[in-house]
């Protein structure tokens, strides 16, 4: 996975693909992005060694984040950015996954079974209107 500090953004979502971590599972994201998600409704989406981590929006970002500045190519004025773990988000993103799972599971035995039960109600119909023919 390559490092890229530039995010994907596609429909509604914003991707960042994390290489390297600042420390444990801490990542940092330029605050220029968070302010284009907050002004395009997006979604954030951080992926790492680690796993998948999601957040409906810039604010659940910032939530738990800690402000951090670098100065970088202009001295004295830092680039601004907000970090978080995201390793506490991943594993909340694979219960909830697994939950979803068994309720889209669960919805189609549930459509399965209602499907049977109205071709049933079918085959009586069908059969008792073919019953009063024969009478």
């Amino acid at each position: 996975m390559k490092t890229t500090y530039k995010p994907i953004i596609k429909n509604n979502v914003m991707i960042f693909k994390f290489e390297k971590p600042v420390y444990g599972s801490y990542f940092m994201i330029w605050d220029k992005w968070l302010k284009i998600a907050k002004r395009k409704h997006l979604k954030i989406v951080a992926i790492s060694e680690f796993g998948t981590a999601t957040y409906d929006s810039y604010k659940d970002w910032l939530k738990d984040a800690e402000r951090g500045e670098h100065e970088h190519n202009i001295p004295g004025v830092p680039m601004i950015f907000y970090g978080r773990s995201i390793l506490p988000d991943i594993k909340t993103r694979k219960v909830r996954k697994k939950v979803e799972e068994k309720e889209r599971k669960e919805r189609a035995k549930m459509i399965e079974q209602t499907r049977e039960d109205y071709n049933r109600s079918l085959e009586v119909k069908l059969a008792a209107m073919k019953a009063a023919l024969h009478k």
